[in-house]
């Protein structure tokens, strides 16, 4: 059997030319995507900045969507307090709808933000301590129709001492009965 001839040396390549322009057009759309892509973001983020700001000019208080519910046989108020520091006024609060209110005990740093015996007693000054009765503060607010909740950061459980941590807890409980 004979074999075969070639004609030209290069008969069975094809040219390049034709993966070129194939990965140019895959270039091309990629570029096409990410462009489309980023314009319908930017567009999305402007409507929905326009309805947030609707929303927010609106002047609406958010409301909890649990009225009351029961505890027990009892019927307690579901709470939706807004933060509050003592000597601030609640009238414009109240105009807007806000009544119930969140006040801090004590802070992050141990800053009571009210003046308290205890403390005073424990320490034997009251330089870590604020100037406001929680009495009169809660009693302005109560008088105004507006209720309160408290909270307290609690340092107690971080001390690795046992006896220092019982001795700070039951401070700590001492600070709170006050305050209540």
């Amino acid at each position: 059997m004979g074999r075969r001839v070639r004609i030209r040396r290069y008969s069975r390549r094809t040219s390049s030319s034709g993966k070129a322009k194939r990965v140019a057009l895959i270039i091309v759309a990629v570029i096409a995507f990410l462009v489309v892509s980023v314009a319908l973001s930017v567009a999305a983020g402007l409507a929905l900045g326009r309805l947030a700001e609707e929303h927010q000019s609106e002047g609406e208080v958010a409301q909890s969507l649990v009225e009351d519910y029961y505890s027990g046989d009892k019927m307690v108020k579901a709470v939706n307090a807004h933060e509050y520091s003592w000597g601030l006024g609640t009238g414009y609060y109240m105009s807007i709808g806000i009544t119930d209110f969140s006040v801090c005990l004590r802070d992050e740093e141990g800053y009571i933000t009210y003046h308290s015996e205890v403390a005073s007693s424990f320490s034997g000054s009251g330089d870590n301590m604020g100037s406001r009765i929680p009495s009169e503060a809660v009693s302005a607010i109560k008088n105004d129709g507006g209720y309160v909740c408290t909270y307290f950061y609690s340092t107690a459980f971080d001390e690795t001492d046992a006896y220092k941590r019982e001795i700070l807890k039951a401070y700590e409980i001492a600070l709170i009965n006050e305050a209540a």
